[in-house]
Parts: C-alpha cells; sequence; structure tokens
C-alpha cells in the first residue's frame, strides 16, 4: 500500500505517494493533522488539541466537536484511516506518516492554518521558528520539531551472493532496531561513498560496517566516526565461522551489535555531549554505579532535563533513580513513592511505543505500588514491542519473581543477560540473575552470577553484599572476609551485623527469609 505524506510548506495537505490528495476539509481537521505529523512520535493527548484548538476546551461541546473531528479525517484518509489512532487520552499515527520538507522560495510553514487560540499560536510560532530559509528539502518520518543527534549508518557493499551479505544486513538491522527504540534519537543511511564526502562537515555520528572473509571464517568490521569531519572515535570486529548454527551466528551478531551501541552511547557522547540525548545518557549511567555522588548527579541532570527537555525517557529515568533511591539508598518516604508512580504515568503517556520505558514502568509499579497485575501488563506490554529487549526481559523475570514462579524467573532473567551482552551495564542483569538464581534455591549459580557482576564491575556494592552473604550461609568464612575487605573500601563501617538490619539494602534475603541464616559476626 502507498505511503501518506504531510507536505508542511505553504498550505498544508496530505497526499499518498502517488499524489492522490488525502489533505481533510476544515481548518481545525487540517490542524490536528499537522500537529500530530509534526509532533514528538507523532501522538498528542486529546486535552492538549481541545486546548490547542477550542476556546473552551473543557466543555462537551470541545469535546464532541474532537471526536467529530476525527471521524471526517478517517474518512478523507480513507483506506489510510487505520493509521489514525486514538483512545481515551490520546491521539496519533501509527505507522507514522512521512513529512516532506519541500519548499519553495518564500513560502510559509502552514500557511492556510490559522486558528485564534493561544495555544495553537504559541505551537505554530515555535515549530516556524524552528526552520530556517537555508534548510535542504528533505522527506523524512517522524517528528522534525526536536533537535535530534544523527546516527548515520553506511553499509559498504559486498559482492552479490557473498556469505559477507546477509550477515551485515543482520547487524544493520540489529543495531537500527537498538537505536530506533532509543528515546529522540535520528536515524538516517548512507547509500554511497559520494554521499558520505558530502556529509563530512556536519554534526553527526557515522557507523561505518564492512566485512571480509574466506572459506570458513567471516569477519565482520565496525567503525564509528563523527564531529569534527568524520574523526575516529571507536573501532571493532567480530568474527562468525560458517559452520556454526543460526543461533550462535544471531547471538554474536546481537552481541557486536550491543558494542557498537555502547560505543556510541559511551564515546560518541563525548563529541555532542551538550545534546539532551546524550546527557540521558550520562545520567543513565550513573543510575547503576551503586554509588550515591552519581545517583545525586543523575537527579540534577535528570530534573535540568525534565525543566528543559522533558521526554518519556527522562521520565522514566527519573522514577528508576527514586526506585534506586528507595532500595539502594533506603529513601522510603511516601513524596518519594508518590513522585516515581507520578514519573511513571508520565512517562507512558509520552512514550507509550518505547519497550523501554514501558518495561522501566513496569519495575517500578511492580516494587513501588505491588500492583502485579498492572505490572505483568506493562512487561508484557513491553515484550511484544521487542521480545528480545533486556529490560523488557527484566521486567518479566521480576513479575514472575513477585507471583512465586521462580523458575520462570530465572529463565527471563537468562535470557535478559544474553540479550545484554556488549551493553555498558551489562553487569546488573548478571545481578538479576544471581537474585532469580537465589529464587530456585541455588546458591552456587547465584554466587557465580555475583562473581560475575563483581569481575565487571568491581565498585558495585550489591555483588560484594551477595558474596558476602552467600558465603556466610554456606559457611564459607574465609572466601566471605575476602569480600567483606573489598566492601569495607567502599563502606569503611560496614559489619556483618548490619547486614542484618532491616534499613540494610538486601530486600531478596529478607523475601526469601534468608537473612536469618547470617551470623552476627565471623568468629576469629
Amino acid at each position: 500500500m502507498s505511503s501518506i505524506i504531510a507536505k508542511v510548506f505553504g498550505p498544508f495537505r496530505m497526499e499518498t505517494s502517488e499524489g492522490v490528495d488525502l489533505t481533510p476539509k476544515g481548518q481545525k481537521n487540517r490542524a490536528i493533522c499537522a500537529i500530530l505529523a509534526l509532533s514528538k512520535d507523532q501522538i498528542r493527548s486529546r486535552q492538549w488539541l481541545r486546548e490547542c484548538l477550542w476556546e473552551n476546551p473543557t466543555s462537551t461541546q470541545a469535546q464532541y466537536s474532537l471526536r467529530t473531528s476525527l471521524r471526517a479525517i478517517r474518512t478523507s484518509l480513507g483506506d489510510h484511516a487505520h493509521q489514525l489512532h486514538s483512545d481515551k487520552w490520546d491521539v496519533w499515527f501509527k505507522p507514522q506518516i512521512s513529512v516532506s520538507l519541500d519548499r519553495t522560495p518564500g513560502s510559509e510553514l502552514l500557511e492556510n492554518l490559522d486558528i485564534a487560540t493561544m495555544v495553537f499560536e504559541d505551537w505554530i510560532r515555535a515549530v516556524r521558528s524552528s526552520f530556517s530559509e537555508t534548510q535542504t528539502n528533505r522527506l523524512i518520518i517522524g517528528p522534525i520539531g526536536d533537535e535530534q543527534p544523527v546516527v548515520r549508518i553506511f553499509l559498504r557493499s559486498t559482492e552479490e551472493g557473498s556469505k559477507a551479505a546477509p550477515v551485515l544486513r543482520t547487524l544493520c538491522d540489529t543495531l537500527s532496531h537498538s537505536l530506533i527504540k532509543i528515546d529522540n534519537l535520528h536515524i538516517e543511511f548512507v547509500n554511497s561513498e559520494d554521499d558520505l564526502h558530502e556529509l563530512k562537515d556536519d554534526k553527526f555520528i557515522l557507523v561505518e560496517m564492512e566485512s571480509s572473509q574466506d572459506d570458513q571464517i567471516l569477519v565482520v568490521n565496525a567503525r564509528l566516526l563523527g564531529p569534527p569531519n568524520l574523526s575516529y572515535i571507536w573501532s571493532g570486529k567480530t568474527h562468525v565461522a560458517a559452520g556454526e548454527s543460526y543461533k550462535k551466528k544471531l547471538n554474536t551478531i546481537e552481541e557486536f551489535s550491543n558494542k557498537i551501541l555502547t560505543a556510541i552511547l559511551e564515546k560518541a557522547s563525548n563529541r555532542i555531549s551538550s545534546e539532551p540525548f546524550f546527557q540521558l545518557t550520562n545520567a543513565t549511567r550513573r543510575l547503576f554505579t551503586g554509588d550515591h555522588f552519581d545517583l545525586q548527579t543523575a537527579e540534577r541532570i535528570l530534573t535540568r532535563l525534565r525543566a528543559e527537555k522533558p521526554s518519556g525517557a527522562v521520565h522514566a529515568w527519573l522514577a528508576y533513580l527514586r526506585l534506586t533511591e528507595s532500595f539502594e539508598f533506603l529513601v522510603n518516604s511516601e513524596s518519594n513513592h508518590e513522585e516515581a508512580l507520578n514519573s511513571v504515568m508520565e512517562a507512558l503517556k509520552a512514550a507509550p511505543y518505547s519497550p523501554m520505558v514501558v518495561a522501566i514502568s513496569a519495575q517500578v509499579a511492580l516494587k513501588l505500588s505491588g500492583d502485579v497485575d498492572y505490572s505483568r501488563h506493562l512487561a508484557a506490554r513491553a515484550m511484544d514491542l521487542a521480545e528480545g529487549d533486556a529490560f523488557a526481559l527484566d521486567a518479566m523475570s521480576q513479575v514472575k519473581t513477585f507471583l512465586g514462579d521462580h523458575t520462570s524467573a530465572l529463565e527471563f532473567a537468562k535470557r535478559a543477560q544474553a540479550a545484554s551482552r556488549g551493553l555498558a551495564n551489562e553487569f546488573s542483569w548478571d545481578m538479576l540473575c544471581c537474585m532469580a538464581a537465589l529464587g530456585v534455591g541455588d546458591y552456587n549459580e547465584a554466587i557465580e552470577f555475583a562473581a560475575s557482576c563483581h569481575r565487571k564491575e568491581p565498585s558495585y556494592r550489591p555483588a560484594l553484599r551477595y558474596l558476602i552473604a552467600l558465603h556466610l550461609i554456606l559457611n564459607r568464612r574465609e572466601e566471605a572476609e575476602h569480600f567483606i575487605q573489598k566492601l569495607r573500601c567502599l563502606e569503611p563501617d560496614f559489619d556483618i551485623a548490619s547486614m542484618r538490619s532491616p534499613d540494610y539494602p538486601m530486600e531478596t534475603l529478607r523475601i526469601l527469609g534468608l537473612i536469618d541464616a547470617l551470623p552476627d559476626h565471623i568468629d576469629p
């Protein structure tokens, strides 16, 4: 089926890729389509649309008029009516429609829309100011009003029939899928060397992929280049053996894709550190260190982003920060929990189709509200959006734990751990597996997961705490003492008796009734 294109310079119109006119009649009907097309994720709340287009937005008449407009728009869209969605709260396009920035000299954005409300006038003024006369004509998908960091992918061509071609395509698709789940990041593709040379002075990050092969081994290379002038940032490679099973090849590709993703988030952020996207990356990385100073720094960044550049991901990570405060640093005030749950609602409203946002929301709702049914719904929804996503699998594992299905919880935890390989904070999924292994009573496997976490992130306190506790439970005093000395470098006042305190962050041991198995001290 042909796609919808919204043309926003000059008189607003909508048409198919074959040129069939789909533009709805009536200024407010056209305004609704234009607002959705130019909004982030092409979604707006019903309340905001009423405030934007009607003088008395809370009136019954405004509510009826919006419903009437949506029916008229669907009628105008004809065979494409299924792309306009609405529910009790929001209106959105899915699949998102294309937006053409094709303009003639002197043309203005949305020339034929003049709605006499203050909200609409403020909105259209802000959108018009985001475009300059020097912008080139282009066709994009989704929001264009925000300044977004751009990741461009250049897949070097391979010979027809080459064994490398499907592997490179899979890597490209896997990385693109991971990138598109990240909030406020724009992805484009470079098709040729000529196009590449023309982009050298632009502000973007380039992922360049190529491969070489012999009869047995395929080598896949990736380079990360960025501003200024495509300077070198990072490179990596992986090997795929010709005789490996499809599943093993896919696991290798997914892990390499995660390494590229991590390089973009960790290394490339230094090149465009002022962008909100990379500020968010800086904040989220600090949430997993177990350090209180990092948590405070993350809070300052996220709070500033919420005020200046709010998004679903910002709200979700603020909720996760409050959850971390509650479980790791024992900040259990009612206001803390209320703020976290309010942030969840804002996150889901702003980004209902982001698997990461939905999954984080599921975890926060589960642990701070105890609403298992709602959390299970959110976790299942996150998996529907991205079945192999580490955050979605993590959320489902934790839901299964709360439901007492510890075998399934461990299965989902291990899948999450596998999906996280190559990510910067993959160590946190080792701890998820540690907790899940405790649920099935496998202390030795739990120790192995905690030890893996500690090797990857030696200063991560939860891993040290559980290594101490589990070795003590198994009466391995010498091993426990080894990790006690390491933890005291981070917590100078630590002693074993403190682990039995209800204020000490060892929640899983309490839930499983294992706290009483800990001694008060190690006998000399």
